[in-house]
């Protein structure tokens, strides 16, 4: 379970750009990712350029943002677990993935452009960007 303080009030009017008062259960800090827990998440390309463009933000340098799971990736996975008490497994859980998504939600654009740059925009996005129920890149 994720938690969320009401420290994160202070830090959005304080104009921080990462949510610091986010918090993880116990349960979620001690289950350790791993290749079958990541891949029942079932990431598409735009799902992994998303979580890509997450871990970047955080100040890691990941090379090409191109939806590949590759060894820098999982580096930076790894750092971003470590960092926040998790297992450093370098594979993510569901919990872990929705507390990246959480915790750097207020650092994505409210439209992140189409990586794709072959297809235009879509009618939310041209729009005004409403909300879409799951942050995603196109």
């Amino acid at each position: 379970m994720i938690m969320s303080c009401a420290e994160d009030q202070a830090n959005d009017s304080s104009g921080s750009a990462v949510r610091t008062s986010v918090g993880v259960s116990d349960e979620v800090q001690q289950t350790a990712g791993t290749e079958l827990t990541e891949s029942t998440i079932c990431l598409d390309r735009q799902s992994r350029i998303d979580l890509q463009l997450r871990i970047e933000a955080l100040g890691n340098e990941l090379g090409r943002i191109d939806g590949n799971i590759g060894p820098q990736t999982r580096r930076a996975i790894g750092i971003w677990q470590g960092k926040n008490r998790l297992p450093p497994t370098t594979y993510l859980t569901r919990e872990q993935l929705a507390f990246l998504e959480v915790q750097t939600d207020p650092m994505m654009e409210p439209c992140v452009p189409d990586m794709r740059r072959s297809s235009p925009c879509n009618a939310a996005e041209k729009a005004g960007c409403a909300e879409r129920p799951h942050p995603a890149v196109g």
